[in-house]
C-alpha cells in the first residue's frame, strides 16, 4: 500500500494499510480524499497523507471513529494541500494591471506570508495582460478562478528533500485527434462504441446561462462608470447585472485601466453562468489512466446518441476497495449544486 502519514512538519510517521480509499483529483478546484483504516493504526499526530503514486498531499481535516461488530475503524478525510492557500485572504485590497504571470507571482508572495521557503514555477502561465482588483478573496479560490479562464490549473506540493513548498501552474495536454500529432503526443479518444466506459452520465443545462453583463462601478446616477461585456456572439442577449461598486479607481489609475478592471469582473461573473456540459463515466477498456490521459487533458469523446465532443478532464475520482480499483472520469463543466 502506498499511503504514508506525516506529522505537522511533514516528517514520516508510518505507512498504513488502508481498507478503502477515495482520491478525488480536480482541475479547476481543490481536490479531496477519504481513507478508512483500522483504529489501531491511527495516531493523533497524523497531519498529512502522502501517496507515492500521486503528486497531491492530503491534509487531515476530519476524523471519524466507528465501532462495529466487524471491528473498529477510523475514517480520515480532507482536502489536498492546495486548500492551505485559502488560509490566506487578499487583504488589504489587491489591484493589479500587467502580465498574468506577474499577477500570480504578486498574489502568492504578497499574501501567503509565513509559509516558509516557497518555490514558484510559472512557465506555463499564458502570456497575456490583465487588469484586476480584489478584496477579501481567499487566495486559493482566487487563483483557481483566474487560471480557469485560461484553461490552466495549479498545484501546491511539498518538496521533502529541500523542505520547502512548491507552487506550479500547469496546463493539461491537448490530446484531441486534430491537435495531438502536432504536439507529438498520443491522442486520447473515448468512444462509447469501442467499450471505453460504462455508467455514462451526460448533463446539459442552460437554466443559469447568461451571455451579456452590465457592470456598474463607482459613481452615482448618470455619473456611475459602467461597462458591458458581450459574450453573445450575435445570439439573443441573456443579460446579467453586476454591481461592482466595491471596485474603485485608485489614485494614479487611468480611466481605461479602471474600465478594464470592471470588464474583468464582468467576465468573471459570466463564467459562473455558462452553459453546462458535464460528461462522466467509469473507465473500462484499453485507455490507461496517467499513461494515455491525465487530469486536465483535452480529449475527444464520441457518444452513440449524444454526438461528439472535445473537452478537458476536470476530475478523476479513484476508488480502491478490496484490492479493486475503479476510475471515474469527469469532462466539461462542474455541475452547480442547486440550493
Amino acid at each position: 500500500m502506498d499511503v504514508i502519514f506525516l506529522d505537522a512538519d511533514f516528517n514520516m510517521i508510518k505507512s498504513v494499510e488502508y481498507i478503502n480509499l477515495q482520491w478525488n483529483r480536480k482541475y479547476y478546484e481543490c481536490g479531496q480524499y477519504s481513507i478508512q483504516i483500522l483504529a489501531e493504526d491511527f495516531e493523533e499526530t497524523f497531519c498529512y497523507v502522502y501517496r507515492s503514486s500521486e503528486k497531491e498531499v492530503g491534509v487531515v481535516q476530519k476524523i471519524e471513529y466507528t465501532s462495529e461488530e466487524r471491528g473498529e475503524f477510523v475514517q480520515i478525510s480532507g482536502f489536498f494541500l492546495e486548500s492551505m492557500l485559502n488560509n490566506y485572504i487578499m487583504h488589504p485590497a489587491f489591484s493589479y494591471s500587467g502580465s498574468l504571470t506577474n499577477c500570480i507571482f504578486h498574489v502568492i508572495t504578497t499574501f501567503c506570508t509565513g509559509l516558509g521557503p516557497l518555490r514558484t514555477n510559472l512557465e506555463q502561465v499564458p502570456s497575456k495582460k490583465i487588469s484586476i482588483q480584489a478584496t477579501g478573496d481567499e487566495v486559493g479560490d482566487f487563483l483557481f478562478s483566474l487560471l480557469k479562464e485560461n484553461e490552466c490549473s495549479l498545484t501546491f506540493t511539498r518538496n521533502y528533500v529541500d523542505k520547502c513548498f512548491e507552487f506550479k501552474v500547469e496546463k493539461g495536454l491537448d490530446r484531441t485527434a486534430d491537435i495531438a500529432p502536432t504536439l507529438n503526443v498520443e491522442p486520447a479518444i473515448f468512444n462509447q462504441s469501442w467499450g471505453h466506459f460504462k455508467s455514462l452520465k451526460v448533463v446539459t443545462d442552460t437554466s443559469n446561462y447568461k451571455n451579456y453583463a452590465v457592470v456598474a462601478g463607482s459613481g452615482e446616477g448618470e455619473q456611475r462608470k459602467t461597462v458591458t461585456v458581450d459574450k453573445s456572439n450575435g445570439k439573443t442577449l441573456q443579460r446579467l447585472y453586476v454591481d461592482a461598486r466595491d471596485l474603485q479607481q485608485k489614485e494614479g489609475m487611468s480611466l481605461q485601466e479602471y474600465l478594464d478592471i470592471l470588464s474583468t469582473r464582468g467576465v468573471e461573473k459570466l463564467s459562473k453562468h455558462n452553459k453546462i456540459l458535464n460528461i462522466s463515466f467509469d473507465l473500462i477498456g484499453d485507455l490507461i489512466y496517467k499513461k494515455n490521459f491525465d487530469l486536465g487533458d483535452k480529449c475527444d469523446i464520441i457518444l452513440k446518441n449524444m454526438g461528439e465532443y472535445q473537452s478537458r478532464i476536470i476530475g478523476v475520482n479513484e476508488t480502491v476497495k478490496e484490492n479493486r480499483k475503479e476510475i471515474n472520469v469527469i469532462f466539461g463543466d462542474k455541475v452547480p449544486r442547486r440550493k
